[in-house]
């Protein structure tokens, strides 16, 4: 009698770790990682002759798990001061270093689009999604952008909605303040250090010693 009871404890238990380990290996879900880099303003030129700012960001997102991770969607807010954030869409694919080199030729906005961003996207088990370049993020109202002439200090914050959540969460942040987008007065982009690498900084100390 014991040794049957030991023998059907060893056959659940044996069940419940080739479950455990099916589940893993194959249905598992995992939350996305996101890396965002190379933050940069690029210089609108408004109806009024004033200049605004768009921005473009690198996105890439890692999926862990052992199903596909569906990407729907992305949306860049920009905090200024006490008003309402201002929103920007991805519309376009973006080449900087073809912005840069083409200076001043007349086509080169043409040029430096690469296409629009494929949103929704599916990520692979085990892979990560790189766009391949930046993707450019447009104002949803056009009467309303970041203006490098009336706002000192700016709070992007990058949002991302995946079929792993309802809601849209943040996954990358950068903070631009007056020396990042005054040159937008004058020049055609402004890219600025991420502010998650300056915040891991601090642990450069520490490492030497």
């Amino acid at each position: 009698m014991a040794f049957s009871i030991i023998s059907l404890a060893i056959s659940i238990i044996a069940l419940l770790i080739s479950v455990a380990t099916f589940w893993f290996n194959h249905l598992r879900k995992a939350k996305p990682l996101f890396v965002c880099s190379r933050w940069t303003a690029i210089r609108m030129d408004h109806a009024d002759g004033r200049p605004r700012a768009a921005f473009c960001v690198h996105v890439s997102v890692m999926n862990k798990g052992k199903v596909p991770l569906e990407l729907q969607d992305l949306m860049l807010a920009a905090e200024v001061g006490e008003e309402y954030p201002i929103f920007y869409e991805p519309i376009l694919l973006w080449d900087l270093q073809q912005w840069m080199e083409d200076g001043d030729r007349p086509d080169k906005v043409g040029r430096t689009q690469k296409g629009q961003v494929p949103l929704p996207v599916l990520v692979p088990p085990d892979t990560i999604c790189d766009f391949g370049y930046l993707i450019l993020f447009l104002p949803v109202d056009k009467d309303r952008l970041v203006s490098p002439l009336e706002h000192s200090n700016v709070r992007l914050k990058l949002y991302a909605l995946t079929d792993r959540e309802r809601k849209y969460r943040v996954v990358g942040e950068q903070v631009m303040v007056e020396q990042d987008l005054k040159p937008l007065l004058d020049k055609s982009f402004s890219a600025v250090i991420s502010t998650a690498s300056k915040a891991k900084r601090g642990l450069l100390d520490s490492s030497l010693k």
